[in-house]
C-alpha cells in the first residue's frame, strides 16, 4: 500500500473523528475500526482490517527511519 492509498483509505475515519472531537483511532486486525470519544472507546465501522492490513497501512505511513 503506498503513502496516497493509505490517506484515501484513513480520510473518511479522520472526517468522523473530526466532526465529534474524538482523540484516537484504533485499527486492529480482524476487529470493526475504533475510535476514543470523551475517553470511550466505540466503533466507527463495521468493516474489519484482515491479517497484514494494518501492518502495511502503518508501514505506508513511516518513513525508513521510524
Amino acid at each position: 500500500m503506498n503513502r496516497d492509498a493509505s490517506t484515501k483509505l484513513l480520510e473518511p475515519y479522520l472526517k468522523i473523528m473530526a466532526e465529534k472531537q474524538a482523540s484516537d483511532l484504533f485499527f486492529v486486525t480482524g476487529a470493526a475500526v475504533n475510535m476514543k470519544l470523551q475517553g470511550k472507546t466505540s466503533p466507527i465501522s463495521k468493516s474489519h482490517f484482515q491479517s497484514g492490513q494494518v501492518q502495511k497501512l502503518a508501514y505506508s505511513l513511516l518513513n525508513d527511519e521510524q
